[in-house]
């Protein structure tokens, strides 16, 4: 904890002498006001300690939840999704191959209801106004967008052909096939709202902790305990997200194998967003240390300024 230094303090420090002293002592000498304020000071302080554990241990399964929720989110799924599939499905030679087709089966009154990609093994449908009339570039992003959702919605089952749950086989762990099984269940709407759930219970317990922390810490610079708090909680996820992308590069990152490739590229993302975000969010706590700093040397100076004994010289008479 960090207790304020300023000149003038907020209430009557504990003198020493009372920190050798068992109760009864301290009531003999100093009588018994002492020792309940020194009795209620070291309840305050332990419950205190408690609460400041108890917050950080709630911002650290906050940032989790809420980092994962926004990278398992559809719009970054999309994005992460995006990058990969090109090189998992051989995206870009099966649209080469079969542009013109597409674009004969979008003008044609039988491709009315929608067409797909021949040959393409995520089952993607485009309406003839999504093809007609567009660059190719256009209909390859559009393409790709829905077939990253078909992907969100569907995991590894988006690839089935006659819709039928798709099955590893005798695939082992640490596969290509279970590697991108597992990847494709971290991003799908299921896991997001999960995380959202937990997101909000974690800001509720962090918000009343919070407010304990400060009902009890008057004395001390609770901007500073705050930001301490939130720099604790989030140094063991940066180093994680650090070890897991380091992990995906070491694994994966050499495989020339499409699959494995292309697992690694959602896995490294993922890794990555949460490394650039922990690093923003311990940016931000050593932000508000500072600030909390600036906050308590200002109102040292100003207290002191008002002080009335400031100043003034005495004596001996």
């Amino acid at each position: 904890m960090c207790r304020r230094s300023s000149a003038i303090a907020y209430r009557r420090p504990t003198p020493e002498a009372f920190d050798d002293l068992d109760r009864t002592e301290l009531a003999r000498r100093y009588g018994r006001a002492a020792a309940y304020q020194e009795e209620a000071s070291e309840s305050a302080t332990f419950w205190l300690k408690l609460c400041g554990l108890l917050l950080v241990l709630s911002l650290s399964v906050l940032l989790a939840a809420y980092t994962l929720s926004q990278v398992t989110s559809r719009d970054s799924a999309r994005r992460i999704l995006s990058r990969a599939i090109p090189e998992i499905t051989d995206f870009d030679h099966a649209f080469a191959a079969h542009y013109d087709e597409l674009q004969s089966a979008a003008s044609s009154p039988s491709g009315a209801a929608g067409v797909k990609l021949v040959s393409y093994p995520v089952q993607v449908t485009l309406k003839p106004v999504d093809v007609i009339n567009r660059s190719p570039a256009e209909v390859r992003q559009t393409l790709l967008q829905r077939t990253s959702d078909t992907v969100y919605e569907s995991g590894i089952n988006a690839f089935s052909r006659d819709g039928r749950p798709v099955k590893l086989g005798s695939s082992g762990v640490f596969s290509g096939p279970w590697a991108f099984s597992k990847a494709l269940s971290v991003l799908n709407p299921g896991t997001y709202r999960k995380l959202v759930s937990v997101t909000k219970i974690a800001l509720a317990v962090a918000a009343v902790l919070g407010l304990i922390i400060v009902l009890l810490g008057r004395e001390y610079n609770r901007i500073v305990v705050f930001a301490m708090a939130l720099l604790f909680a989030a140094v063991p996820g940066l180093v994680v997200g650090g070890i897991v992308w380091l992990g995906v590069q070491v694994v994966f990152g050499t495989s020339s194998d499409p699959l494995i490739g292309g697992t690694s590229d959602i896995m490294r993302d993922v890794a990555w967003y949460v490394v650039l975000s922990y690093l923003i969010y311990i940016a931000l706590s050593i932000g508000l240390v500072i600030l909390g700093f600036l906050i308590e040397r200002v109102s040292d100076m100003v207290a002191t300024g008002r002080d009335p004994a400031h100043g003034r010289e005495y004596r001996r008479t």
